[in-house]
């Protein structure tokens, strides 16, 4: 489903996938801090998590 969001989102000259929102330590929402670049939304706006370990289960 991820792919077929990305194709939709380049076939519609979109810059941006948005998977929408991720909860901490839930492991059925874990597939998401897969993809890459990644960002938080923090109170101070928008924040990309770079630098993340392959397999990290945290980027904050």
């Amino acid at each position: 489903m991820i792919l077929d969001h990305v194709v939709q989102a380049a076939l519609s000259e979109s810059p941006y996938v948005y998977l929408g929102y991720w909860v901490r330590g839930s492991e059925k929402m874990d597939y998401k801090v897969r993809f890459s670049p990644i960002e938080l939304l923090k109170p101070e706006g928008w924040t990309l998590v770079a630098g993340r370990e392959p397999g990290a289960r945290d980027p904050a």
